[in-house]
């Protein structure tokens, strides 16, 4: 082969019936979307972050089944939504440092 074949001068080769079946989208991965007529895939990873202190909603504006935080001990909080306990949660959900080393730890 030439040079310029192998550097990518040379028009490549119609794609095959395998190539393109290659690039329909993928049903079995949640997310996976097309980019354009690209060959290629977009996968959305994003994070999300409550503010440490939420203020009281409910008492600023009179109404409504806000989400609060009940920080009881270190690095754990108590989510309520409104009167409600809705869940558990780690510091991880409201401190950036934190979210940032489990990101870095999982690659993300």
């Amino acid at each position: 082969a030439s040079a310029s074949a192998s550097a990518g001068g040379a028009s490549a080769p119609p794609e095959s019936k395998q190539r393109q079946e290659e690039q329909e989208p993928r049903e079995d991965i949640p997310g996976l979307k097309r980019v354009g007529a690209s060959p290629f895939y977009k996968l959305d990873l994003h994070t999300h972050i409550l503010p440490e202190h939420i203020p009281d909603l409910r008492a600023r504006y009179g109404y409504g089944d806000w989400i609060r935080l009940e920080h009881h001990e270190a690095k754990r909080a108590k989510m309520f939504k409104g009167d409600k306990f809705f869940r558990e949660i780690e510091e991880n959900c409201y401190r950036a440092e934190a979210r940032l080393r489990d990101m870095d730890r999982t690659g993300r």
